[in-house]
């Protein structure tokens, strides 16, 4: 073969497998369909679009945009199960009931399954006015709210957590059906955790062993913070552990400061002791 011949070839090949690279990178990141927005029950309904009969779960997302050059963060507002919706449905439906009114938000979902996570494309944005019934008023707390001095003791040895002050619930009409969680972050993913309501002040410690899962433990953690927590059953009538979880809800979350701990950070072993003592039965 002449030595042009195969520098064209090889080229080629080269050009030939960019060209594919680019086409998997592109694929890879391709966003799903976005969710769709109706307003017009005097609530705002997510409408998101089934991908998969294997989806586990669907995560929530919302952004307040109603300052374009100054968005606010990213919040995640809750969680769908479709397992616990019919199987014929196309679409699973979201109401989000925590909007202000004279706002503008936009939502985005994530599917969850075996093969990992999936995104979809931002929403229209939705314009909520200031007659909406369905929303708030700009002036109402919808998440907790904790003062400035508020901060968590934490205790090396017992592994709990203790506020040094009490925090102030949210302005929401049904919170009573709501209950405080805290949130913790080991690095890989992020979860929620059920706390007791006396948590929220200084009448009782957070035991975090009592709480987290072995995935917390033993592996450097983030607290980054607490919100509530309202869960919505297909049969709420039933004994709590044969109750079939359909929807979560989620207020925004808060902040709250672990005295003498940079960003929150802490390690819980799983065990107290590194190592037993030694109960080798074999005698020599």
């Amino acid at each position: 073969m002449k030595k042009g011949t195969f520098v064209f070839y090889t080229l080629f090949l080269f050009l030939c497998f960019f060209i594919y690279a680019c086409k998997v990178e592109v694929q890879d990141q391709k966003l799903l369909q976005k969710p769709d927005i109706d307003i017009s029950d005097k609530q705002v309904t997510l409408i998101i679009h089934k991908i998969s009969s294997t989806t586990g779960y669907i995560n929530i997302y919302r952004q307040d945009v109603t300052d374009a050059n100054n968005p606010s963060e990213i919040v995640n507002v809750g969680i769908i199960y479709p397992n616990a919706l019919p199987s014929d449905d196309k679409t699973y439906r979201y109401i989000d009931k925590l909007v202000h009114q004279k706002s503008n938000y936009i939502y985005r979902v994530r599917y969850a399954d075996s093969d990992g996570y999936h995104y979809t494309n931002w929403s229209n944005t939705i314009t909520i006015d200031e007659e909406f019934q369905g929303a708030y008023p700009q002036i109402t707390n919808l998440t907790y709210q904790c003062p400035s001095s508020l901060s968590f003791t934490y205790d090396e040895t017992d592994f709990k957590l203790l506020l040094s002050g009490t925090v102030t619930p949210p302005d929401i009409e049904d919170f009573d059906t709501y209950h405080p969680m805290i949130i913790v972050n080991n690095g890989i993913k992020t979860e929620v955790f059920k706390i007791s309501p006396n948590s929220l002040s200084d009448q009782e410690p957070i035991a975090l062993k009592d709480h987290l899962s072995s995935d917390f433990m033993d592996v450097p953690i983030i607290i980054e913070g607490i919100l509530a927590q309202k869960d919505e059953y297909i049969n709420p009538e039933a004994e709590p552990i044969d109750r079939i979880l359909k929807t979560v809800y989620w207020t925004e979350s808060k902040w709250i400061k672990i005295k003498g701990y940079t960003d929150n950070r802490i390690t819980i072993p799983s065990v107290k002791n590194n190592s037993g003592l030694d109960y080798t039965r074999k005698v020599q």
